[in-house]
């Protein structure tokens, strides 16, 4: 685990896999069952936790340093659209 994986949160990893998955943050909101301004205030504390300056800063740090599992990412991908299309 690396040293900046241990000063985020659980709460914070999981909005970080959502940002990388290109939900906007009220999708983030959505998903989490948590308000805008909750996901808001995550979106900043990884901003300063990773010191980047915006959104592709935190998918360049977090892909840099191994804070997500990319194969997790893709079968989450794979798995919303199995579902997207199901309700179709």
């Amino acid at each position: 685990m690396s040293l900046i994986n241990m000063q985020l949160t659980k709460r914070e990893l999981d909005v970080l896999k959502l940002i990388i998955m290109e939900y906007s943050s009220k999708q983030i909101s959505s998903e989490l069952f948590l308000s805008f301004e909750t996901i808001r205030s995550h979106r900043k504390k990884i901003i300063s936790k990773l010191n980047v300056k915006s959104t592709a800063g935190i998918v360049r740090v977090a892909l840099e340093n191994d804070l997500v599992d990319l194969s997790d990412l893709y079968r989450m991908r794979r798995y919303r659209a199995e579902l997207e299309v199901a309700g179709a």
